[in-house]
């Protein structure tokens, strides 16, 4: 208690000094002259453009949208300065939704004219607000009736690997998705492969909703799926396999020192339980010998089986003798 009445009072001493009675008197008339500054400025009217994203709604499954199945409109509005910083936090900003079937007038293109945008933009404003600018001024869509299969939903690229991690099975839900297109693209799509997922691997089961990669000219549905990943834990490893000579001619014969030789390899947990040396191939070819006499014999790894990586010879070169039968 005695030290909070000493700070107290020291707050109070100094708040109520001539000097200080000044200084307070001083800054409440900015205060005073900020607030009718800003009154004033927010009252004049002022002219600001807008950027509105406007979309598609309600469109029917086989129908493909072949131009742009949205475009934003740059909008500018005339009105006094309090009401233009109120669009800025308000829902001016959020997407325009057409409906499709009122739109699309021909069998292949539709149009939105100037005035339907005008009068949704309209719906959102203060009755003071004017509309002084709008582009473009319609918006035209393009679209096709497109043919449909089934396609099953698939990860693109390679494995990740990360902190010792890697992708080793994932699971889609749904595993297919309805791929609508013209015949002459149909045919060509054969999978519907997702957009990279953004995560990091860990220990943990990852799941996550991914968008399927755009085609041009097809539409996928749905165009999300959820994404579960099973990572596992990297493991680096080794294993010992027999050289094989090949290219070998007839009534010739290539003896290594030594004929066994290991490879170093990295995989998953599950997968080294897996691979047997067998799986794995190693050469030493004749004529790469006859076409470059060394003192050693490069050998090379021909066949890795799926699930090893960076695999690597311990020992690429080994000594050899060619013996005639």
């Amino acid at each position: 208690m005695g030290r909070n009445s000493t700070r107290f009072s020291i707050i109070r001493n100094f708040l109520f000094t001539p000097r200080s009675k000044q200084f307070l008197i001083f800054l409440f008339f900015v205060c005073i002259s900020a607030a009718f500054w800003l009154m004033i400025t927010l009252n004049e009217s002022y002219e600001r453009e807008y950027s509105i994203p406007v979309r598609l709604h309600n469109v029917p499954k086989a129908i493909v949208i072949t131009g742009a199945e949205e475009d934003t409109l740059k909008v500018t509005l005339r009105d006094k300065g309090i009401f233009l910083i109120a669009y800025e936090f308000g829902n001016l900003k959020s997407p325009i939704l057409m409906d499709f079937a009122i739109y699309a007038k021909t069998t292949s293109q539709g149009t939105i004219t100037s005035s339907d945008l005008t009068k949704r933009i309209r719906q959102r404003l203060y009755n003071s607000t004017q509309i002084t600018s709008l582009k473009p001024d319609h918006w035209t869509f393009s679209y096709a009736r497109g043919l449909n299969k089934s396609v099953p939903v698939r990860l693109s690229g390679n494995r990740l690997t990360v902190s010792g991690h890697y992708l080793s099975h994932v699971e889609f839900s749904p595993e297919q998705a309805e791929v609508y297109a013209p015949q002459s693209l149909l045919d060509s799509i054969v999978a519907a492969y997702i957009e990279q997922p953004d995560v990091e691997l860990s220990a943990d089961t990852i799941s996550c909703i991914v968008s399927i990669r755009h085609i041009e000219g097809a539409k996928f549905v749905p165009s999300q799926v959820q994404l579960t990943i099973y990572p596992d834990v990297l493991t680096e490893t080794f294993i010992e396999v027999q050289v094989r000579p090949v290219n070998v001619p007839e009534g010739k014969t290539l003896r290594l020192f030594p004929s066994r030789t290991k490879i170093h390899f990295v995989a998953s947990a599950g997968d080294v339980r897996d691979i047997r040396p067998e799986d794995f191939v190693v050469e030493a070819d004749y004529e790469s010998v006859l076409q470059h006499p060394e003192e050693k014999c490069t050998l090379s790894i021909a066949k890795v089986p799926q699930g090893a990586r960076n695999a690597r010879l311990e020992t690429p070169l080994v000594d050899y003798l060619i013996e005639t039968e």
